[in-house]
């Protein structure tokens, strides 16, 4: 199993080999006893990436007002046109969900990505040969 967690230095790390079993010989469980990081540094497109996934985020719930009463019919057509006016104006473009593309983790890959586990499909089959995935082997028939 394969996560990914982003830092604010501009650096991905990768928690590799997150198979996880309890320890019951003092019955306490700590995860973190058995995971292991290593850090990608980020391309342009991937901090760019990064960039408007904290501005969506940021401004996903006033957006999405703007927006229901920008869509509205049932309201009068100037206030749709200032709706539009206030989406337009006084939000950033990047934080629109529109602007978000889906990249590998791993490489930032744009196309080809596996949504199941956020990695293009080399990395994935990759990963999948040396057994890093539980549950997932190669079709034989």
């Amino acid at each position: 199993m394969i996560r990914s967690a982003f830092n604010l230095t501009g650096s991905l790390n990768i928690i590799k080999d997150a198979t996880i079993f309890s320890d019951t010989r003092c019955g306490s469980f700590n995860p973190l006893r058995y995971l292991t990081y290593t850090s990608v540094m980020f391309n342009k497109w991937m901090r760019r990436d990064n960039k408007r996934r904290i501005l969506y985020n940021q401004y996903e719930g006033e957006r999405l007002r703007w927006k229901m009463i920008a869509k509205s019919t049932i309201l009068p057509k100037d206030i749709t046109k200032q709706a539009k006016k206030t989406l337009h104006e006084d939000y950033p473009r990047d934080s629109s969900i529109t602007r978000i593309r889906n990249r590998c983790n791993l490489t930032g890959r744009p196309r080809g990505i596996v949504r199941q586990y956020g990695i293009s499909r080399i990395k994935f089959r990759e990963l999948a040969d040396a057994g890093k995935f539980a549950g997932v082997t190669r079709s034989s028939w």
